[in-house]
């Protein structure tokens, strides 16, 4: 891109965000700017690009979205794996440390406390078939949802 094209967009930018009289515009000024891209695109013989990078962009959201619903347990697999012993004893992450208990186990598997058996299997299956080793998840996330199953149930 064009040192010309870099300034009019950040020019752009700046009166979405800092003008009062631009921001009420601002869906439709991004659509039309949306909208040009795409011409210039098109015109430039690049828009093969474009789609080329939403194709690859779109697994990668999909394996990174997977991790991060469960942020909580990932984090406490990398403080295991570092030893940080500090950043367990200031969790904020959502999920105690410790045993696991039933509050814990509900927790991880997305039910309530008191959910019969069948819900909790509904849900372990659900997450095990996205965490399970075989399906490009980790040992560490497939035992905790194990064990919160059994939790539940036993």
């Amino acid at each position: 891109m064009n040192p010309i094209t870099l300034l009019a967009v950040a020019f752009l930018l700046f009166l979405l965000t800092r003008t009062p009289i631009w921001a009420k515009f601002k869906t439709q000024l991004l659509l039309i700017g949306g909208g040009v891209l795409v011409f210039w695109l098109v015109a430039t013989g690049k828009l093969h690009a474009l789609f080329a990078v939403v194709a690859a962009a779109i697994p990668m959201a999909q394996r990174i979205w997977s991790v991060v619903r469960f942020w909580p347990a990932v984090r406490q697999m990398a403080d295991k794996l570092t030893g940080n012993t500090t950043a367990s004893a200031g969790n904020h992450s959502g999920v105690p440390d410790g045993p696991m208990t039933r509050a814990k186990a509900a927790q991880i598997l997305g039910v309530p406390e008191d959910a019969d058996a069948k819900t909790v299997r509904d849900a372990h299956r659900r997450l095990i078939g996205k965490l399970h080793p075989d399906k490009g998840g980790n040992d560490y996330m497939a035992g905790l949802l194990n064990q919160a199953r059994d939790t539940l149930n036993g």
